[in-house]
């Protein structure tokens, strides 16, 4: 079964948009993946813990055939690839790559390691504008708006710049 999924891309560390580059193909030249749209780069603004570096963000929409844990392990290797270490102490902190799912198909997914859609989503402005960019017709499945009125709903004051 081919899936359509949502990933956002972000970076704050090094040559930031050699290493978002670098991630997207990553992902479109593995096998089971397949780029179909790219976000312009944005500059954007930390969330959570605000006192680091500005982030370079990205959000594209893929088609694959991974299930949600295969594709999960995937842009984690990726992410491990770029010298991302997951901790529990640096959740919001500077990083050399991020790769989240956002959305996979219409699924409702909450387990131990994955919830989609992603937890944040519909509060994080570094993410809606570059979604809204490329799928702003597209739902969410759990509050049944498209990602343009969760846009504009959003109270995120954090600045976006293309």
């Amino acid at each position: 079964m081919v899936n359509t999924v949502y990933l956002s891309l972000g970076s704050n560390m090094g040559n930031m948009q050699a290493i978002v580059h670098s991630a997207l193909s990553a992902i479109d030249i593995d096998e089971k993946c397949n780029i179909i749209k790219t976000s312009n780069l944005y500059k954007t603004q930390p969330w959570g813990i605000t006192e680091q570096a500005h982030f370079l963000n990205v959000v594209c929409c893929i088609s694959t055939t991974y299930t949600p844990v295969q594709l999960l392990n995937f842009i984690n290797g990726i992410e491990h690839n770029f010298g991302r270490a997951r901790t529990a102490y640096n959740k919001w902190q500077g990083r050399t790559l991020d790769i989240d799912i956002l959305l996979f198909n219409n699924e409702v997914i909450h387990s131990t390691i994955l919830t989609i859609p992603h937890t944040h989503l519909h509060k994080r402005n570094f993410v809606l504008v570059p979604l809204c960019e490329i799928a702003p017709n597209v739902l969410h499945p759990i509050f049944n708006k498209t990602i343009m009125q969760l846009q504009a709903e959003c109270t995120d004051v954090s600045w976006v710049e293309k």
